[in-house]
């Protein structure tokens, strides 16, 4: 039985179990591809892809991408409701894991313009609005400017999510966590990255709980003589 009463179970690439995961994209484009159903198709892209970022396999993410592209099809003058918000998230994604940090920019601002057009509600669409925080926050450590507005808008989409998808918990915490410890509050970063680590520790994600355990050590040790109010 599942820890937590959740409407949707944690996908298998959020759960760090890589091999599944590209198992279950593969036979998804192959059963897609048969039915000549391109949604279905895109959303195998689009999980391989995630699969590839956390591997860091920056070539297979381009990859994905440009099936994704041919996909989707020429949607430089198609309206913004009529758009998909997954190819620039991914893209910036991929550009910020390349230190290409205005390239990422420039993606994940297209990416916002669509979700703010379609504003999806649909369990999936909290992905997007998660990897654009991570986005936001990669661009905060290494290139500050105005990207801190944009990473309280991810969060707190992503939050709303997590209020009908307790799955989403988690992920909404550690969020808030980044978020807290760009801004210079570290007690409250530490709050939210320990729940973070509580949730993904019962909803068997290893892997955001390794990340949260990691942030939270890292902020203890920059606290200096303020980290015994941090543990």
């Amino acid at each position: 039985p599942a820890p937590w009463p959740c409407t949707c179970s944690p996908p298998h690439h959020l759960r760090g179990d890589a091999p599944r995961a590209s198992v279950f994209s593969d036979e998804l484009e192959r059963s897609a591809t048969r039915r000549q159903d391109n949604y279905m198709l895109a959303s195998a892209l689009r999980r391989r892809a995630y699969c590839a970022l956390l591997a860091r396999d920056l070539p297979l993410v381009a990859a994905c991408t440009d099936e994704l592209r041919a996909v989707r099809g020429d949607q430089s003058h198609t309206a913004l409701r009529q758009c998909h918000a997954d190819l620039p998230i991914l893209q910036a994604q991929r550009s910020a894991a390349r230190g290409q940090y205005a390239e990422a920019a420039q993606y994940a601002e297209r990416g916002e313009q669509i979700l703010r057009a379609v504003q999806p509600m649909f369990y999936d669409a909290w992905q997007e609005y998660a990897s654009l925080a991570e986005v936001h926050a990669i661009r905060a450590r290494h290139s500050p400017g105005g990207e801190l507005a944009a990473l309280r808008r991810a969060c707190k989409a992503v939050s709303g999510f997590a209020l009908s998808f307790p799955v989403v918990r988690p992920t909404a915490a550690y969020l808030r966590a980044e978020e807290h410890a760009l801004t210079g509050h570290p007690r409250a970063a530490a709050r939210a990255y320990r729940a973070a680590m509580s949730g993904a520790a019962r909803l068997g994600l290893p892997r955001l709980e390794a990340r949260a355990a990691l942030r939270l050590s890292q902020l203890v040790r920059h606290a200096g003589g303020a980290r015994t109010q941090l543990l």
